[in-house]
């Protein structure tokens, strides 16, 4: 997983999409920047899974590993419907 975190949490769902928002955030907030499985700079999934399930997961595994309990999260495209997944949750 390509992770950058850049100093209260904004979470986007594909680093590369969102470079003007994390300069402009992260002035003002803890802003961590992952590419989801299989995008970016991550290596495809070993078990296959893509779903959003799956990618909502990941990102909640990674808030708990980070401490981060209510994050403000933005995705695009399949990472806007994880994004929403885990909001549901």
């Amino acid at each position: 997983m390509d992770l950058r975190v850049v100093d209260a949490d904004l979470l986007f769902g594909a680093a590369h999409h969102f470079v003007h928002q994390l300069d402009h955030f992260s002035a003002a907030h803890r802003v961590v920047a992952f590419d989801q499985r299989g995008h970016g700079g991550t290596s495809k999934a070993g078990d296959g899974r893509y779903g959003f399930e799956t990618t909502a997961d990941d990102a909640a595994t990674l808030c708990a590993a980070l401490g981060i309990e209510r994050p403000v999260v933005v995705g695009h495209s399949l990472g806007g419907v994880s994004a929403i997944e885990l909001a549901r949750r």
